[in-house]
């Protein structure tokens, strides 16, 4: 369908340009006949009065200046008609033209559309499964806070609510275009950091054991 459409839009806008060059040649044949009209005029005023009194040459010039005149009036009658009737047949053309790029655009932006929906397809699974992780984010903050001998209510490294729940952790480890989307409320200005590591660095973990050395 694409090629086919694609060969319709080449055809069309062949025939678009093939009008243009043949009413620029209309064009140019009008300026050529209005150039002998003015010659063959010119011709006939410089003669007229040898003429008038018996000079054969001058006689000779102006008929054939009269020749030349009229033909050059009958070329222009019939350009009158051509050149509107040529104007008629571009407008067409591009009017042809001009729906055939419109159905390639068509189908083109229909496999743009799909892709872009299949883009936020995948971006409601990715919500999704930031949705259910806050969950887990949010719930583990408050099982910390319920401990009464972790003393994080108030210690140093936990003031507030807020800073259990770690918001502005979480501002720092989203992504950039966020800002295109709330660029009147975003007021973080922490430096970009993964989330992962921001809140293992939050609460000073010691590095891991591998299994094997925790068995040991």
């Amino acid at each position: 369908m694409q090629k086919h459409l694609q060969k319709q839009v080449a055809e069309t806008a062949a025939v678009v340009t093939d009008w243009k060059n043949s009413i620029a040649k209309i064009e140019t044949q009008f300026n050529t006949a209005n150039l002998a009209l003015m010659r063959a005029k010119k011709q006939r005023e410089a003669h007229a009065l040898a003429a008038s009194l018996g000079d054969g040459s001058a006689i000779a010039a102006i008929k054939q200046a009269r020749s030349e005149q009229q033909n050059a009036e009958q070329i222009i009658s019939d350009l009158k008609f051509a050149l509107p009737a040529a104007e008629e047949r571009l407008a067409a053309a591009e009017k042809a033209a001009e729906s055939a790029r419109h159905e390639l655009a068509k189908l083109l932006g229909e496999k743009l559309m799909r892709s872009r929906v299949a883009a936020a397809a995948r971006m409601d699974a990715a919500f999704a499964e930031c949705a259910a992780a806050y969950s887990d984010f949010e719930r583990l903050g408050r099982e910390l806070q319920s401990f009464p001998d972790l003393n994080i209510a108030v210690s140093g490294n936990m003031s507030h609510w807020e800073t259990v729940i770690g918001f502005r952790r979480i501002a720092a480890a989203l992504p950039v275009f966020f800002l295109k989307l709330f660029p009147q409320t975003w007021t973080n200005e922490a430096p970009r950091i993964a989330l992962a590591q921001s809140e293992k660095d939050f609460w000073q973990l010691p590095p891991e054991q591998p299994e094997k050395a925790k068995a040991a």
